[in-house]
């Protein structure tokens, strides 16, 4: 964003200052200022070309024939396919005798046979972010607002609010992912733990099955606004709270929150993750959740607060869309791996958080101490 500021004022200066003394001083018969512009110009021209166009059109009529077709409770729009003899390089009808005519065939035949028909699964991606010009467009269908109006409230969504990219740039692909998250208590294995942990072969754990600690949708302002995290320290620092390695940066701890600046979507869900992980495992955080914490008592320790990048505090198990055997901390491959065998078609994934419990099994009436 600085590179392209900076591009963007030597460009002005470049081009509209130099351009317009320039142009000044060679046309002294024009009274006044010749303003060139990095924008201006080349926009100038853009209409003074399309006006020529105009200028230049001639209009010629063409003709289409549409014929509504009725079969029991369903109706569809048929359109009729003129032989290319009567058609335009646009694959308009321009022989008005051509549509006539076929109109009264159809009008005479009175039914249709249906020859062919092709079914096919499409899918349709999300809409790609405004352009200023298409945000302008669709404000003033849909409410009427002129452009400047529009303009103005996009740079005050950007300069003051921080709610959105700069709204001048063209670029439509934004860096920017939006995921919701649960954290729910494991499903599996509450009575099996139970069982061993009468033997002492295993620590009870503190999460309940089912148990939804965190759900993003009902954490709403937080989640979805970064409100007041992104404010925070860790949140403005480069550097603080990141998760990545050298030459592989995937994102930041916080603001923990469902908006992130990562292209790659298995990444971005990670981090993702881990900000869940680090919200639950602590109390007195600034949002609506149940912390998944548990009391140090005597043969019983419990972890620390998860930790990204600690893989003796905690690991992760992938679940979906790949099951894995193995557990790992993120960045979980090298800084040139590109992960697409963990990615996700729907873009849902789910991973087990596995925590280090230490306790002794009781022997006695009172806990004495421990050698670590």
């Amino acid at each position: 964003m600085y590179q392209a500021g900076l591009a963007r004022a030597r460009a002005d200066w470049l081009v509209g200052i130099n351009m317009t003394r320039a142009c000044t001083l060679m046309n002294r018969r024009h009274k006044g200022v010749l303003s060139v512009g990095r924008v201006q110009t080349p926009t100038l021209r853009l209409v003074v070309e399309r006006d020529r166009e105009i200028a230049r059109f001639t209009p010629r009529p063409w003709w289409r024939v549409d014929a509504r077709l009725h079969t029991g409770d369903n109706s569809f729009l048929a359109q009729w396919q003129p032989d290319s003899a009567y058609c335009d390089d646009e694959g308009r009808c321009i022989r008005e005798s051509a549509a006539r005519e076929a109109t009264a065939r159809l009008q005479q035949a009175g039914t249709a046979l249906v020859l062919d028909v092709t079914t096919r699964r499409e899918k349709t991606p999300p809409p790609q972010a405004f352009t200023l010009s298409a945000l302008q467009q669709t404000c003033s269908k849909q409410w009427g607002m002129g452009a400047q109006e529009v303009l103005d409230i996009a740079q005050r969504l950007y300069e003051t609010h921080k709610a959105t990219t700069y709204p001048r740039t063209a670029n439509q692909h934004s860096k920017i992912r939006f995921k919701n998250a649960d954290a729910i208590g494991f499903p599996a294995g509450d009575e099996l733990a139970k069982f061993f942990t009468r033997f002492g072969y295993i620590c009870s754990p503190s999460s309940q099955p089912f148990e939804p600690y965190f759900l993003s949708q009902m954490d709403t302002l937080a989640w979805r606004s970064g409100v007041p995290e992104m404010t925070y320290p860790q949140a403005l620092t480069p550097g603080l709270r990141e998760v990545g390695k050298s030459g592989d940066m995937w994102g930041n701890i916080y603001p923990r929150a469902g908006a992130i600046s990562q292209t790659h979507d298995y990444k971005a869900a990670a981090v993702i993750a881990q900000r869940v992980a680090d919200l639950v495992t602590r109390t007195g955080q600034p949002h609506i959740y149940t912390p998944l914490t548990a009391s140090s008592r005597a043969g019983y320790w419990p972890p620390s607060p998860v930790i990204e990048g600690d893989s003796v505090n905690h690991r992760w198990q992938m679940l979906t869309p790949k099951k894995t055997a193995s557990c790992s901390v993120f960045p979980d491959g090298s800084a040139t791996d590109t992960y697409a065998d963990k990615l996700a078609e729907d873009g849902a994934y789910a991973w087990t958080l596995w925590r280090p419990y230490k306790c002794c099994p009781r022997r006695g009436q009172t806990f004495l101490g421990s050698t670590g």
